[in-house]
């Protein structure tokens, strides 16, 4: 069986610029919704996307509780 390596490995031979801090960033990014729109960086993800779509997931589970 053959790999062809460089498509395997394209990804980490370019890089993207993050739409939330503009830094690059190599392979495939993350989902930066809620936040932005497009792909970000793990370093976005980590301390903007995911905080803001827990925060959004708490804001809904205590409105839900309070409006049973």
């Amino acid at each position: 069986m053959s790999t062809d390596w460089n498509k395997t490995f394209k990804n980490f031979t370019e890089f993207t610029l993050c739409c939330i801090c503009n830094n690059p960033y190599f392979g495939y990014g993350n989902n930066a919704r809620p936040v932005a729109e497009g792909r970000c960086c793990d370093t976005c993800n980590t301390t903007k996307v995911i905080p803001a779509r827990l925060n959004a997931f708490w804001k809904n589970k205590k409105f839900q509780e309070d409006n049973k």
